[in-house]
């Protein structure tokens, strides 16, 4: 299921910040939903405090909303009913009691017609049906993940959250297919090309984001394999080599492979130190990441004057400094914290894969280098237009 966009024949940059933050909004969902099932299981982190957040979903839906003129949606009472149903559904399921799990699966499922029919009657663009397979198809993933978790298929289930967090991107695109025809049509328009890009380079900086905490959590539980969310690192580099292939040619996409493969064994080892409390080994290694970062800075800006050295820089050490403080976090057992810094985490990796797109898309096209910045809530600003 895709979103058609009906009647837009080319988005304009307010749509397509709509789009985003749908899609945002849905990958936390995903993302919540994991760290309330690993928090269940193994105690690491505070299940309470993520349940919290879970609960920060409608509000933050309905100020998306609320950015289109004239227009008051509120999300809260579908979104926390459902919400409820899933923390149910993963405590009855964790507890090992069968018929409490039984009887919260089939709540959940009652909570999914409700909710899909309240929302089919909100936008002529949404239709009944279509909301019920997209939760029916989300309550499905998420049953198979809390198995495989609970059986010690780590692998397993990190491919189960991977196509949850890749339908997170079609669900958000349904929510959002509901209101973008409200808004204006005489806005400047984004270059389809370039609005793909960043969906692109949106989905691997997402990953890159939850996997190296996967990582800490793996290193600190032993939950999970570790090498396995190694590889799934390498094959990130290897999906941007791809993208760069295309328009940098072959011999820049493998020297940025090969600049940004050792950028991520340095973090990874930054990681362990931090997780050890190895302050001598935390200092060499934040120096080399701080080389590393240097290096892969002026590289990128020496094969496309769309790119600043300085900017990447900034963008690069940025990401570097939230991942040492959520290990820190970790590794001092402050979960607040911990939880709140992968947040700031995740806008910075969605700022570097906005710059990377943007960067790539002005050199395809030879347009002129735009400075271009990024607000907190990832939306994009003095973009180039059409």
């Amino acid at each position: 299921m895709n979103a058609k966009w009906q009647g837009v024949k080319m988005l304009s940059y307010e749509q397509a910040n709509i789009i985003n933050g749908f899609r945002i909004l849905m990958s936390k969902l995903a993302y919540l939903s994991r760290f309330y099932i690993v928090e269940s299981i193994t105690g690491i982190g505070d299940k309470e405090l993520t349940y919290q957040e879970f609960l920060k979903l409608p509000e933050e839906g309905n100020r998306l909303v609320k950015t289109l003129t004239g227009l008051t949606v509120d999300f809260t009472p579908v979104t926390v009913a459902y919400v409820n149903g899933l923390k149910n559904l993963i405590d009855g399921m964790v507890s090992g009691d069968q018929a409490k799990s039984d009887e919260s699966i089939q709540q959940l499922y009652q909570v999914s017609d409700q909710n899909a029919h309240y929302l089919a009657q909100l936008s002529p663009y949404w239709d009944e049906a279509t909301w019920q397979g997209i939760f029916y198809r989300y309550n499905s993933d998420l049953v198979a993940e809390v198995l495989a978790i609970k059986n010690g298929d780590y692998n397993k289930a990190l491919d189960i959250f991977q196509v949850m967090m890749q339908e997170a991107m079609i669900r958000g695109d349904y929510y959002a297919e509901g209101f973008i025809h409200l808004l204006p049509e005489d806005q400047h328009k984004i270059p389809p090309a370039y609005f793909n890009m960043i969906k692109d380079f949106r989905q691997i900086s997402t990953e890159w984001a939850y996997l190296s905490r996967f990582y800490m959590v793996a290193r600190i539980a032993g939950l999970g394999n570790e090498k396995y969310v190694t590889e799934r690192f390498y094959a990130l580099t290897s999906r941007m080599k791809e993208k760069f292939e295309l328009i940098l040619g072959t011999e820049q996409a493998n020297n940025v492979l090969n600049l940004t493969s050792i950028y991520a064994i340095r973090l990874e080892e930054l990681i362990t130190a931090v997780l050890r409390s190895d302050q001598a080994a935390i200092e060499a290694k934040v120096n080399e990441v701080y080389q590393d970062t240097d290096e892969l800075a002026a590289y990128l800006s020496s094969i496309n004057p769309c790119w600043d050295e300085t900017k990447w820089k900034e963008l690069l050490n940025t990401f570097n400094g939230f991942l040492v403080e959520e290990g820190s976090a970790l590794q001092r057992k402050d979960y607040l914290s911990f939880l709140q810094t992968f947040e700031k985490l995740l806008y910075s990796a969605l700022s570097i894969g906005d710059y990377y797109a943007l960067g790539l898309y002005q050199y395809a096209t030879k347009k002129a280098p735009v400075r271009c910045s990024f607000l907190s809530n990832g939306n994009l600003v003095n973009a180039p237009t059409t």
